[in-house]
């Protein structure tokens, strides 16, 4: 009869066998600040990673289904992900995530996945009080308890969950191919202080949030494998480590180009990640359909055009006397531009005063939301849509016109544009104090480039007018302003590219 010491020993050689490792080594540790300003040290993503056993027999399921004849390359335009939203505090609250910062997230994440076949749409968002679950370490029991009550469909929502994870490990998640669609243990988990303006500097940004999604959807570490690029992309530099900060230069792997340290699957810093690669986006997609067909095949994407969609948004603001309060209005209307009523529509608002809102359109397809009132207010209002639900319609958030509009005007659109189309790049980045615009216009015409900071305030105009095809170049010069993210949009002929940019001093 095995004892007590050999019975556990068993078991941890089993789940390592199952999932890979789950602990990680020295190396592999980050430090960061909790929300009581003391450094913590912990992982920095705790995703099982796959055997060799595993990979080859994932690459053969692979192949088997692209021969099967089943599956046409991004045969969706866009696969339209429903997000489940779960905040899972200690009992006395510790732990919560606002809504704002739910927003945000939900922001950081369709601005991440720009360019590949997905979009995240926020469907419910859950609070529960329970300090066991909160504390639950990755992979354990009482995770996946946890996991079991809360879960939103797995087979056809992403359920995220935010927590104060046990360990210090700042997120978790797991590969299609390791557990079946419809198992609750599927989803992603992050720390509460991971989400944009979190506690968890320099992990802060909402970029722990993308990265765990992307291993999701399907992608390994870009490190996986050391130098032999065993993360099945191509054109992912090999990289012999995982790298910390935001080493520029770094190249561990001889031949070839610098090591891959931009990457959402690299462990550097929130501010240092900006991209996935075109082979990322390839295996996401041949991921999901093998593996998530429900949630590939489901009514949440689309080509483009789904049954309703936010047909605009506009801010303007009241007036009694020295108290005024900001009033956004939301219009939805169907594939084929007429209104939609009945919706309920749910929003954030930031500015002289900050807070969320929900409320149903009316016959003309529009709901409008008043802010809280402030006296003698000093700058503008600016209004987030943060989900619409219908009994009868789809919301295909891709189709969207605008998501986010302030005082002064609309702030972003989907940027659903072909990079063949219209492309915009950005050198040096991170940069001091200068950095060229550099894009292509595919015809001439009206061109404007603006900067936006990480809130979506507009920071400068760059470019307002007519400008020639080809290709452009346009500096911008920071000197003045602090260090950060901000975001270059470039807008020309109804289609729009925007870039992530870090400001470093």
């Amino acid at each position: 009869m095995l004892n007590r010491k050999s019975t556990c020993l068993f078991l941890l050689a089993f789940v390592v066998m199952i999932f890979g490792s789950l602990s990680a080594t020295a190396a592999d540790l980050v430090q960061y600040t909790s929300a009581d300003g003391q450094m913590v040290q912990g992982s920095r993503c705790d995703t099982p990673t796959p055997t060799m056993d595993d990979i080859e027999r994932e690459n053969q399921a692979v192949e088997d289904f692209l021969r099967s004849g089943n599956y046409s390359a991004f045969s969706k335009a866009v696969v339209n992900v429903p997000v489940a939203v779960h905040i899972v505090t200690h009992d006395n609250g510790y732990g919560n995530v606002t809504d704002t910062q739910i927003a945000d997230q939900m922001q950081v994440l369709n601005d991440a996945y720009q360019g590949t076949p997905f979009s995240f749409t926020l469907v419910v968002t859950t609070r529960t009080a329970n300090r066991k679950w909160s504390t639950a370490r990755a992979g354990s029991n009482t995770a996946n308890q946890m996991k079991a009550a809360l879960a939103v469909d797995p087979a056809t929502t992403l359920n995220m969950y935010f927590t104060d994870i046990g360990g210090g490990t700042l997120g978790y998640s797991y590969l299609p191919s390791q557990i079946d669609e419809s198992s609750t243990i599927h989803g992603v988990v992050c720390a509460f202080g991971t989400v944009p303006g979190g506690n968890a500097a320099p992990y802060n940004e909402g970029d722990t949030a993308t990265h765990e999604v992307g291993h999701y959807l399907g992608l390994m570490h870009t490190f996986n494998g050391g130098c032999n690029g065993g993360d099945q992309v191509a054109d992912t530099e090999p990289e012999a480590s995982a790298a910390f900060g935001c080493p520029d230069g770094r190249d561990t792997c001889a031949g070839g180009g610098p090591d891959p340290i931009h990457n959402f699957m690299d462990y550097t810093d929130d501010y240092c990640m900006y991209l996935f690669t075109a082979g990322q986006s390839t295996r996401m997609d041949q991921q999901v359909a093998l593996y998530k067909p429900t949630l590939y095949s489901g009514n949440g994407g689309g080509t483009g055009g789904g049954d309703m969609h936010v047909d605009s948004v506009s801010v303007s603001r009241a007036s009694k006397g020295p108290n005024v309060n900001g009033v956004g209005t939301v219009t939805v209307v169907d594939a084929g531009g007429q209104p939609v009523s009945g919706a309920t529509v749910t929003v954030s608002y930031d500015g002289p005063s900050n807070g969320s809102a929900s409320g149903t359109t009316g016959t003309n397809g529009s709901v409008s939301f008043n802010t809280s009132k402030v006296k003698n207010p000093s700058g503008e209002w600016c209004f987030d849509v943060t989900g619409v639900s219908h009994s009868s319609f789809a919301y295909d958030s891709i189709a969207n016109a605008e998501n986010r509009s302030c005082e002064s005007g609309n702030v972003s659109r989907d940027g659903r544009v072909s990079l063949a189309q219209l492309s915009i790049e950005a050198y040096p980045n991170p940069f001091n104090p200068m950095t060229e615009i550099k894009f292509s216009l595919p015809r001439d015409g009206q061109v404007a480039i603006r900067i936006y900071d990480s809130r979506g305030a507009l920071v400068t105009k760059l470019v307002d007018g007519f400008m020639g095809a080809g290709a452009r170049t346009v500096n911008w010069d920071a000197r003045g302003h602090a260090s950060g993210i901000y975001f270059a949009q470039v807008s020309f002929g109804g289609q729009m590219e925007m870039r992530k940019l870090t400001l470093l001093k």
